[in-house]
């Protein structure tokens, strides 16, 4: 892909497609309700990850514009309007921001944030009219939202076919991170698999089964896994869990965390139990087994990553992927349309 780093951005409108899908939770000061933005574990990393990018388009660009969704609104949702993420995004990048409710405006600030582009039907129905609108602003394209690659909507595949369009400096390092763990990876190469939502994950362990050494599922998977008598790969391992049903059991825990140990790669994706209601041991386990080892490790995944920021795990991780679906689409071998569409030359 054609990388920013390519780019002489003097004097020119950059259009930044962010991936601003973050938890957002209102809190209370002296008694009234402020709407000021308190973005959450996920969302510090996807908006700190911005920085850099954000940083280098302003050394000498004209302006920037960054766009993104959150959420699946159906129309407008004021709970979940970009405004809220003014504050917490102008801290995060060191810089001011101004939000524009018209998203169709010219920016008249070196950095505006536009409201959520999902409050607009164009977005999601890939409507081309509405991406000129959006492109007639700007002098190009930056894609800085992995997490969202895998959808076609207007700001991920057709703006970047009106305006020249680059990998922002993050998007280019996830790619190049998953794209060496699935063709140059080191072995023991151990993928594990969590969280729940079988259909989702399959598809990512029957391509990684062809890579890796093992693939360790945990999380409700192994309830979905016999209840739908899902064939596996021979070298997938699938955890027995709790009496509970609600962490994996100490002896898979063990299990895994030999295996673990051993490995030189490690891929990661999903949590071993429900540790929002406290059933966090399993996936302890495989942190301290990660930290054990001598392996480049990638973790990501919005329910990973919220365990890790809760416990202040991040740095546990040689890479943390910002992406969840994307991640395990481009894990599992799938083309995703929003990188596609970016030129591989310059």
């Amino acid at each position: 892909m054609r990388s920013l780093s390519e780019l002489e951005v003097s004097g020119k409108r950059a259009f930044v497609r962010a991936d601003l899908d973050v938890t957002i939770e209102e809190h209370r000061q002296g008694g009234e309700r402020d709407f000021s933005s308190e973005v959450l574990t996920e969302g510090v990393l996807r908006l700190a990850r911005l920085k850099q990018t954000v940083d280098y388009l302003l050394e000498g660009g004209d302006s920037v514009t960054i766009a993104g969704h959150i959420g699946r609104p159906i129309g407008e949702s004021p709970s979940l309007s970009t405004s809220r993420l003014v504050q917490a995004a102008s801290k995060l990048l060191g810089t001011d921001i101004e939000f524009q409710q018209d998203i169709f405006q010219r920016p008249n600030n070196r950095v505006v944030l536009l409201e959520n582009l999902r409050f607009f039907e164009g977005e999601t129905t890939n409507d081309p009219e509405f991406a000129n609108r959006l492109a007639s602003n700007a002098d190009f394209y930056v894609n800085e939202a992995f997490g969202n690659s895998h959808r076609e909507h207007a700001s991920m595949v057709t703006i970047p076919r009106l305006l020249p369009a680059y990998a922002g400096l993050n998007l280019e390092r996830e790619v190049k991170v998953l794209s060496e763990a699935l063709n140059k990876p080191a072995h023991p190469f151990t993928v594990i698999i969590g969280g729940a939502k079988i259909d989702t994950k399959i598809p990512a362990i029957k391509n990684l089964s062809s890579v890796a050494d093992t693939i360790l599922v945990g999380g409700v998977l192994p309830k979905e896994i016999v209840a739908d008598s899902i064939p596996l790969p021979d070298n997938v391992e699938v955890a027995q869990l709790s009496e509970n049903g609600l962490d994996i059991t100490t002896n898979s825990q063990e299990r895994f965390a030999e295996i673990i140990r051993r490995s030189n790669l490690i891929v990661w994706n999903g949590a071993m139990g429900l540790f929002e209601q406290g059933h966090s041991a399993g996936t302890k386990a495989i942190v301290v087994a990660v930290k054990d080892s001598q392996a480049f490790s990638i973790a990501g995944g919005g329910q990973t990553i919220e365990f890790l920021a809760k416990y202040n795990l991040l740095d546990s991780f040689s890479f943390v992927s910002t992406g969840g679906g994307a991640m395990l689409a481009f894990l599992a071998g799938e083309k995703l349309q929003a990188l596609q569409v970016i030129p591989n030359q310059p």
